[in-house]
């Protein structure tokens, strides 16, 4: 079969075979809609972009989503520059108001962006984003105190967004009177764990978000689980809350389950499109592929849902499903960790591995920690990932060619974590890291990897360096620091993948679904 003919085929995943196109460019396109589930209406707008005469496909700069909107922060944070400059140019008190609320607008969108605290499920890029979100408020706050006219505008900027953890009730009577909240808000994020005031605190909540906040679209919420029934009553009197973040802790030793009643909770929230459950100690009766578990048959209530994750989730740490064009779910990002199964992976049980790979088929992300057994388990996995995109490792060695070799032609985004022991390798003439370098060169020069747009390795070694004695008896001093993946960075750049290299923790920002 020729590469000219299979290039003209796109899988229909509906029908579970191949089509043939006249042409390899329609079989690209087509794939958008039997693969990857775009629905008729965004499938054409992009062929009615792609036929356009002004349309030139070599123009396209933009890699992902991302960009766009990358793009847009980029130009709105360099015209409320602009804006500002010319506005004081001409004296503060000349200032147009267009000027002042562009400014104002911008500033007030990029602090409630920091202050999402479930954009992110990395601990360390939130204490980043507060750090952040508290200089952009200690501006907005100035802006108050400039003229009478920018009051107004600065404290609705300053209220869409509001954050505490563990307030009592009087301490939640401060922003019941704060003048900055109100229609306006748009996020809620609190955190009530208090063993003595929880209840109360919770019951004070709803009289506080029906009074003040009833225009919420997003809200993130951490409760202690006998309080659950409290949440329920805040849930039934938020119409328009489109994003919800709820995670659950047990305070008292015990892990009761969560009860069976509670799901139908959610089928109160007619608008709401993300829901995220962080549920430790539970887990669904069935983990599906291609639909959600039968706890959450309230989606038929909720006919805007376009995704479910939930958290903690064992013997899987995360799971995501996405709304299909269909109206239909399927699972499209799974986290597991096999740190307690090296034997069971390293004795090749495929009985072991079968609940996991029957998962496998229709993930776009992948994250795996397989300590001790990367490259035995590893190969087995991705033969089933046939739609991957973003796939994330963790092993205790270099991945090997078989483990390169297995990764699907079809990912984009590709980051693995090692970890190196200098004291394997104490008379080798080469570096030990340039056996990883060549594999890697192989890899990206084999033709598997042409959608590959990111790459990410991290060395990790319990010691900063070791003395070895090369054959030579040359003794020298390998320290991790001086690691460069020199050959591998200029390999990149030449194809256009942006590649990054660290050993340092504190550099390793992982990978965000």
């Amino acid at each position: 079969m020729s590469p000219t003919y299979m290039n003209k085929l796109s899988f229909d995943k509906t029908l579970e075979t191949y089509i043939e196109y006249p042409t390899c460019s329609d079989a690209m396109l087509a794939s958008l809609a039997l693969v990857s589930g775009v629905d008729c209406t965004i499938m054409d707008a992009v062929l009615s972009i792609v036929r356009h005469p002004s349309f030139n496909p070599s123009e396209v700069t933009l890699r992902s989503a991302e960009d766009v909107y990358a793009h847009v922060a980029k130009r709105r944070s360099h015209k409320s520059i602009q804006l500002t400059a010319n506005g004081l140019e001409s004296g503060l008190s000349l200032v147009p108001r267009v000027i002042v609320d562009g400014v104002i607008d911008a500033v007030g969108d990029e602090v409630q962006r920091l202050s999402r605290t479930f954009v992110s499920g990395l601990p360390h890029w939130h204490g980043q984003n507060t750090e952040k979100a508290a200089t952009l408020r200690q501006d907005l706050l100035n802006m108050c105190l400039v003229q009478r006219s920018w009051v107004q505008p600065a404290r609705r900027a300053l209220g869409r967004s509001l954050s505490m953890s563990n307030p009592s009730k009087d301490d939640l009577m401060h922003p019941i009177r704060s003048p900055f909240l109100g229609p306006w808000t748009r996020d809620l994020t609190i955190e009530v764990l208090d063993a003595e005031e929880g209840a109360g605190v919770v019951k004070k909540l709803r009289t506080f978000v029906s009074a003040r906040l009833p225009a919420l679209l997003s809200m993130s919420l951490t409760v202690r689980h006998q309080d659950l029934p409290l949440v329920a009553d805040i849930l039934g009197i938020l119409p328009l809350l489109k994003e919800l973040k709820l995670r659950v802790e047990y305070n008292d030793g015990g892990s009761p389950p969560v009860p069976q009643s509670f799901f139908s909770t959610f089928a109160l929230l007619h608008s709401l499109e993300h829901l995220t459950l962080d549920l430790p100690h539970w887990s669904p009766s069935e983990i599906p592929a291609y639909r959600l578990p039968s706890e959450f048959s309230f989606v038929k209530q909720t006919p805007r849902l376009r995704s479910v994750h939930l958290y903690d989730v064992a013997p899987n740490q995360r799971l995501s499903w996405t709304r299909l064009s269909d109206g239909g779910f399927s699972l499209r990002t799974l986290e597991r960790d096999f740190g307690c199964a090296s034997k069971e992976l390293r004795d090749g049980s495929a009985t072991y591995l079968r609940p996991f790979t029957k998962l496998l088929s229709p993930l776009e992300n992948l994250r795996v920690q397989v300590p001790e057994t990367g490259n035995i388990a590893l190969p087995r996995m991705l033969k089933y990932c046939s739609n991957i995109r973003r796939l994330h490792f963790e092993a205790d060695e270099f991945p090997s060619e078989e483990v390169l070799r297995s990764i699907p032609s079809s990912i984009e985004r590709l980051e693995f974590r090692f970890t190196v022991d200098f004291r394997l390798y104490p008379t080798t003439e080469s570096e030990p890291w340039d056996e990883l370098e060549d594999r890697l060169l192989h890899y990206l020069s084999s033709g598997r990897c042409s959608y590959l747009q990111k790459l990410r390795v991290f060395m990790h070694s319990k010691h900063e360096g070791s003395l070895l004695r090369n054959p030579q008896g040359v003794y020298h001093f390998r320290v991790l620091d001086d690691i460069r993946l020199r050959r591998v960075e200029m390999d990149c750049e030449k194809r256009g993948i942006e590649f990054r290299f660290t050993t340092k923790m504190d550099e390793w920002q992982g990978w965000l679904v």
